[in-house]
């Protein structure tokens, strides 16, 4: 079963990298920016896959992981399931990070996407707007199992 996180602090989710990573765990990492989770996931894990579609920042991000050969980096946008299927069948654990501000569908899209396709063991999202929405819901009512 897929447990999800959703954080508002980067601070809390890069110690969920440090925290839910397992030495066996292939790990896909979206927005992954300069590198900051991405090194502390590559602690832990067996391989990270890491997304950044901007180039300024891809750079820095393959700069800073140049020497980890566990961490493979791509210049994609983390919907590109496709470039995950290339390397591995399995994933355990994904972190989306696209933007603390990003539009919440974004957030919630990439969750879908990588639910759907690999049912992995944990996902974690940081999306500020997503977070004030839960905030504000009084009630949950899910009829039906999904």
């Amino acid at each position: 079963m897929t447990r999800s996180y959703l954080v508002f602090d980067v601070g809390r989710y890069r110690e969920l990298a440090e925290e839910l990573v397992k030495p066996e765990d292939i790990v896909v990492e979206v927005g992954a920016a300069a590198g900051d989770t991405t090194v502390r996931l590559a602690r832990n894990a067996r391989l990270v896959i890491a997304f950044e579609k901007s180039e300024e920042m891809f750079e820095r991000l393959r700069e800073r992981v140049r020497d980890l050969d566990n961490v493979i980096v791509l210049c994609e946008d983390g919907f590109e399931l496709g470039e995950v299927l290339k390397r591995t069948e399995r994933v355990d654990a994904v972190f989306i990070d696209v933007g603390g501000g990003a539009q919440p569908r974004l957030a919630l899209a990439l969750w879908e996407a990588y639910y759907s396709r690999f049912r992995p063991r944990v996902i974690v999202v940081r999306n500020r707007r997503l977070c004030r929405l839960i905030e504000t819901v009084e009630r949950v009512e899910c009829d039906e199992e999904v």
